[in-house]
């Protein structure tokens, strides 16, 4: 089954307008390990810290438009968060579970289940009493 011309040339020069505006596939690919190389060197240089960051968005895609945005999420490498309700003991680590039955999507509550030997004051303020 052979495509409508008309609808390959429409295709095509779609293709060549993303290209121009937004870059090709090559060079989003290479903005995007940009970003993970950058990532890798902020997770070297803060080794011995207490947490990693781990960057989304439509930036941390290899995207530059003028409304490109880079999400940041704090990963705290003493915070082991449940979603199950299986019992695992960790000495060492705050444990927290998270709740989504009563929330909207895309949205959790966490709780408190046991604090471990660093006390996170953010982590503790962000927990709920449910």
């Amino acid at each position: 089954m052979e495509a409508d011309p008309d609808l390959r040339h429409l295709s095509c020069g779609l293709y060549q307008i993303v290209s121009h505006e937004i870059g090709s596939e090559e060079a989003i690919r290479l903005r995007r390990r940009m970003g993970k190389v950058e990532e890798e060197l902020d997770r070297i240089q803060n080794g011995r810290g207490r947490y990693d960051f781990l960057k989304s968005g439509s930036r941390a895609e290899g995207f530059t438009f003028s409304t490109s945005d880079t999400d940041i999420m704090v990963v705290y490498k003493y915070v082991h968060v449940k979603m199950d309700n299986k019992r695992r003991q960790l000495e060492y680590k705050t444990v927290v579970k998270t709740e989504t039955d009563q929330t909207r999507p895309g949205f959790c509550l966490i709780r408190l289940l046991s604090q471990g030997r660093r006390i996170y004051f953010d982590v503790n303020q962000a927990c709920v009493n449910f």
